[in-house]
């Protein structure tokens, strides 16, 4: 079987579709096609079971092209959408505008990401760090093998701020690299710096951090990320929950 055959067969059994569809719920769905010459970008869509992927999946003729599918960190109360893809423009617009009005909460979210795939068994080592730091506190957190880097993830109604402080003071702390290691404070910006904050003008500069590192600049309010169990177009397999 050639690999575009068991991709075509991973998104036709229903069970894959279903495991998929209960994430996609109460979120902007966002699917990226990798065409021969550009990717092509589908949003917003509206998933609340595994009838809807389905559907999706035969409009844009997905079985027949290798695509990533992501979905909001944030949990939102989304209109009705259309299924008519010259319509989704302008509807991804309003969605912008009202976006903040629509929120009903914002995960906890870490992605530890990596250069190459050599990288992955240090990425794992932040990866669980920054989770057992979390599960002391947040019992329902969830850590994520993305095939090539690594997600903590706990569903709640947090603030994206709340979230970033949070996850740049765990690794500060514990020293974990991050891509970003400076903060700002009551006007005064911090760098982290053996296992604390250390005030720094405000011209500072960090110097470029390697990866693997924790990803710091991903706390906006429209933040996509991967979604659980759905092949990454790279690899070919699915991202799976490692604990």
């Amino acid at each position: 079987m050639s690999e575009m055959e068991e991709w075509a067969e991973y998104y036709t059994n229903i069970d894959n579709l279903a495991k998929i569809s209960q994430y996609c719920k109460y979120r902007e769905v966002v699917i990226i096609r990798n065409l021969v010459d550009r990717r092509v970008t589908v949003r917003p869509i509206k998933i609340f079971k595994s009838e809807h992927l389905k559907f999706w999946i035969e409009r844009l003729d997905l079985r027949k092209t290798l695509f990533n599918i992501y979905i909001s960190n944030a949990s939102v109360k989304l209109p009705p959408l259309t299924s008519n893809l010259s319509q989704l423009t302008e509807i991804r617009k309003q969605l912008t505008e009202q976006w903040e009005s629509l929120m009903t909460g914002y995960d906890i979210f870490v992605d530890i990401d990596i250069e190459n795939f050599e990288d992955r068994p240090f990425a794992y080592d932040i990866a669980e760090k920054i989770f057992m730091e979390l599960k002391g506190k947040y019992p329902h957190v969830q850590l994520w093998d993305t095939t090539r880097g690594y997600h903590i993830v706990d569903f709640g109604r947090f603030s994206p701020e709340f979230v970033k402080n949070l996850v740049m003071d765990i690794c500060c702390y514990n020293n974990i690299p991050m891509s970003h290691p400076v903060k700002e404070k009551d006007g005064k910006k911090y760098y982290a710096e053996e296992g604390k904050w250390v005030q720094v003008e405000p011209n500072f500069v960090p110097p470029p951090i390697d990866k693997p590192n924790c990803d710091t600049s991903i706390y906006d309010l429209r933040r996509i990320r991967r979604i659980p169990y759905s092949l990454h177009s790279k690899t070919g397999r699915p991202m799976v929950k490692l604990a």
